[in-house]
């Protein structure tokens, strides 16, 4: 079976009519993300015994097998998609975001997210930048010289294209030859109008498109709040410039600080930094003060080391074998823990096979 058309029944079950989203991703995940099942197979069961093994009802059952009749339709839309290059992932690909999987309970999950670019940007750790609609101009200047900053460490910058200092953000790192993703909270055909713009960054792998929605999706504000979940869980850290929203706002900001993730907050308004200092908010006012918060997270000036060590000083240093990627992360969290980035990198690594001498057999 091709992948477009496994990808295809998919979006027909999540997408069935009638059908209770809720109800179609407990299917999927029983069938195919625990069971490791094809999702084609479902439908070639009896009605009961998917009812059964499933845990759903009759009338939801029925809706469901009735969604193989739109499989066609969907596959005839993917094969569409991959002549505008853009692509589909499912959450049991090997490309679909580990971070999300890790980061959210499977109720939050999108099962499904289109995509144009490069998907390996998000295997580094990506840093958010969000913010006001309308920011001063004093907000503009730390917006750009902010992602000058990260651009130059080779940090992806995440965010949702929103007005003001989400745009701005995204369109400064562009210019600044940086990397970046945009979530959006509608289907990826309805940005196409921006898309002729951003050709060469997502040509040359700068850029990366990803939408949760089916293609020709419109907005809604409810699609605008669920993408913001999504930026949190892809991000290491968020930089929150001037924000129109207190802290209360943000459905996303206990789940995201509790998992480890930091959130640095500016503005040139007094009362607004109190509600975000004592929601756990780092303050910073200086692109200086920036730069130190991200060295506390990383253990080291983004992109280098603290200090440099001199060649002599390195000839007594013991060199660190690795076998394999279990032995790299045990070894690394040694001196505190290892990112979920880093670990998911080091397992994908092509590691040699080890060498046995024949005195160890």
């Amino acid at each position: 079976m091709s992948r477009y058309q496994e990808a295809a029944y998919w979006l027909a079950a999540l997408n069935a009519k009638g059908l209770d989203r809720r109800a179609a991703k407990a299917v999927i995940h029983h069938w195919c993300i625990e069971g490791g099942r094809n999702l084609s197979t479902l439908f070639a069961q009896d009605a009961s015994k998917v009812a059964a093994q499933c845990a759903i009802d009759d009338q939801q059952v029925a809706r469901l097998l009735a969604a193989k009749g739109d499989v066609p339709a969907k596959k005839d839309l993917l094969q569409e998609l991959s002549r505008e290059d853009v692509g589909v992932v499912t959450h049991v690909d090997v490309a679909y975001p580990e971070s999300l999987i890790q980061r959210l309970p499977k109720d939050w999950l999108p099962y499904f997210l289109f995509y144009h670019g490069d998907l390996s940007i998000l295997t580094d750790p990506g840093l958010a930048i969000v913010g006001a609609k309308g920011p001063s101009p004093e907000a503009q200047d730390l917006t750009n010289a902010l992602v000058k900053l990260l651009a130059q460490e080779s940090y992806p910058i995440i965010n949702g294209y929103s007005s003001g200092i989400g745009r701005r953000a995204m369109d400064a790192t562009r210019r600044q030859g940086g990397t970046a993703a945009i979530l959006l909270p509608m289907g990826i055909r309805r940005f196409d109008g921006c898309l002729d713009e951003m050709r060469d960054e997502i040509e040359e792998s700068r850029l990366l498109i990803l939408s949760p929605y089916l293609p020709d999706a419109a907005y809604t504000e409810t699609f605008a709040r669920a993408r913001e979940v999504l930026i949190a869980a892809l991000s290491e850290a968020i930089f929150v410039i001037a924000p129109d929203h207190g802290p209360r706002e943000w459905a996303w900001l206990d789940r995201f600080q509790r998992r480890g993730g930091k959130v640095f907050i500016w503005n040139d308004d007094s009362d607004e930094i109190n509600d975000w200092t004592q929601a756990g908010a780092l303050l910073f006012q200086e692109l200086a003060d920036a730069e130190g918060l991200l060295c506390d997270i990383f253990g080291a000036t983004p992109g280098g080391v603290d200090e440099k060590l001199e060649d002599d000083e390195l000839v007594d240093m013991d060199p660190i074998d690795f076998i394999d990627a279990d032995s790299a992360i045990e070894v690394l969290s040694q001196s505190g823990e290892v990112p979920d980035v880093l670990a998911k990198r080091l397992r994908d690594a092509d590691w040699p096979e080890p060498q046995v001498r024949d005195d160890e057999l």
